[in-house]
């Protein structure tokens, strides 16, 4: 299975980007959506990916798997 979160970063440090994300909790603490959104370091207002679910891991994968597909970024598995 891919891990898009490694496979970003890694295409980033090969191509000299710098790839950044935040988090964003939404909705009550016992029932939360959270909001990772990737960017590239010098487009800060150009999202690459972005993804929301009930937990964060789950979030930042499906932001990662986007921004992996928004730049043509090779997969790296688990």
């Amino acid at each position: 299975m891919p891990d898009f979160n490694r496979s970003i970063h890694n295409w980033g440090r090969e191509n000299g980007v710098d790839i950044r994300y935040s988090e964003v909790q939404n909705g009550p603490a016992n029932n939360p959506t959270w909001t990772v959104t990737y960017i590239r370091d010098g487009y800060p207002g150009t999202p690459i990916g972005q993804g929301s679910a009930p937990t964060k891991k789950e979030a930042k994968q499906h932001a990662a798997e986007q921004a992996c597909i928004a730049v043509g970024a090779p997969l790296v598995n688990w």
